[in-house]
């Protein structure tokens, strides 16, 4: 038909992923809209000479990553001779132990988050949180946090203090980026940058034009 407004086998291709499906659904948003006005802000990866620092965001806490305390626990550790059955080793602060992965990757497990900065500490600047964010130079770093997204928990959900931390480091002009984790999946860092699942980049928040519907 000449005026079929969606050709099927289009159809079959956009409803056959997931990306489809978002968008899929995001039209049907649109068209049930009366006369109102979105602005889409889409997060696009990009290569950058900009080095990351590390957060984690869990149970609507934040930690700062000093990588190089982990590193030189981890060297201290694989020092005095960590067995295959049992590597795992106290990161030293922030209630994190590590462990290093078979990709010499440092993979790191919070054990508890009782010690971190809430949500509320980004607006504290005597957190130490507040201060590990305001250290970071834009010319310089980004920030990349791993979230841990619990929302479905009684303890909270790490996106919502991820989206508050990224909202102020947009405000200083800093870029961000993120990798979701869970129990089965936790943040690793590398030794080596040249590894290809070591390879963080920031995000461009690109803002779409406005669409409107009538």
């Amino acid at each position: 038909m000449k005026d079929e407004l969606i050709n099927l086998n289009s159809l079959t291709d956009i409803v056959s992923n997931s990306v489809g499906i978002l968008v899929l659904l995001s039209l049907l948003t649109l068209f049930q809209a009366e006369k109102k006005v979105f602005e889409v802000d889409i997060p696009i990866e990009h290569q950058s000479n900009q080095c990351p620092v590390f957060f984690i965001c869990k149970d609507d806490a934040l930690l700062f990553l000093d990588s190089a305390i982990i590193f030189q626990n981890a060297i201290a550790e694989s020092e005095r001779g960590l067995t295959d059955e049992n590597n795992e080793f106290s990161s030293g602060y922030g209630e994190l132990t590590g462990k290093l992965d078979d990709r010499n990757r440092l993979v790191i497990y919070p054990q508890s988050t009782s010690a971190w900065d809430g949500i509320s500490g980004i607006n504290d600047g005597n957190s130490e949180i507040r201060k590990a964010l305001d250290k970071l130079d834009p010319a310089k770093y980004f920030a990349f946090f791993f979230v841990y997204d619990e929302a479905y928990q009684e303890t909270g959900s790490g996106f919502e203090s991820f989206r508050k931390a990224r909202e102020y480091l947009k405000g200083r002009n800093i870029k961000s980026g993120w990798m979701p984790a869970d129990d089965d999946h936790p943040p690793y860092i590398c030794f080596w940058g040249d590894q290809p699942d070591c390879e963080y980049m920031p995000s461009y928040r690109l803002t779409g034009a406005k669409a409107s519907s009538q």
